[in-house]
């Protein structure tokens, strides 16, 4: 007779340690839909704020799991922007422990980076490109045009960058953000404009899309009703 294999019993949840600056993050993701929860709270009320959730929430979105995990979050050290940077380190190497295949997709989102404190001169492409950005942010200008300027730098720097276009915005200046990632466009802009094969098709306030009807509007080449 022929014996049965034991089934591998699957773990009650996928740990790991997110690093950034002096904060530290000790992630538990449990298979599952439920509540993110740091220290105590709702991830939404510790790290307040559209531009957080945009960073703290792409590593899900960038595997499609979105929704499918629930957590708890210990986070220590740093300020806010350093334990954000932790945290999602945190979610995208817990992610890596449930299944090895996020890894390479992850790692191409710039979201299993080292600690970006090393010299210019030794970062990587994407990370000197946060450099030649933070120069050109430095000027005193009435309109900026940026060009895909989160692409390829760490979590960190990106809620750094919102953060700025925020600022700026705010002093009156004019900032037209380029951007390929739809969950960034929404959560930062206040007015979006969609291109189809270089000509604009739609232009709405941000909250009158949403990420199916830019979809649409970009590939179909018209404005789809919400």
């Amino acid at each position: 007779m022929a014996e049965k294999k034991a089934k591998k019993k699957e773990p009650k949840y996928y740990q790991a340690i997110g690093r950034r600056k002096r904060a530290s993050a000790v992630v538990r993701l449990v298979k599952g839909s439920g509540p993110l929860v740091v220290n105590d709270k709702p991830i939404g009320e510790y790290f307040p704020g559209e531009p957080a959730k945009v960073a703290y929430l792409e590593p899900f979105q960038v595997t499609g799991t979105e929704g499918k995990f629930s957590g708890a979050i210990r986070v220590s050290g740093g300020g806010k922007g350093g334990q954000l940077g932790a945290v999602v380190l945190g979610f995208a190497r817990a992610l890596v422990v449930y299944d090895e295949k996020f890894r390479r997709p992850l790692r191409q989102a710039g979201l299993l980076t080292r600690d970006p404190r090393e010299k210019v001169g030794n970062l990587s492409g994407g990370n000197q490109q946060k450099v030649a950005l933070a120069r050109l942010l430095h000027q005193d200008a009435d309109i900026y045009l940026l060009d895909e300027p989160t692409r390829g730098i760490d979590v960190v720097s990106k809620s750094q960058v919102y953060e700025l276009i925020g600022n700026l915005a705010r002093d009156g200046r004019a900032v037209v953000f380029v951007s390929s990632y739809l969950p960034e466009l929404l959560g930062v802009c206040d007015r979006i404009a969609v291109f189809h094969r270089g000509t604009v098709v739609a232009v709405r306030e941000a909250g009158e899309w949403d990420g199916p009807s830019l979809m649409s509007a970009a590939t179909v080449g018209r404005s789809a009703d919400l």
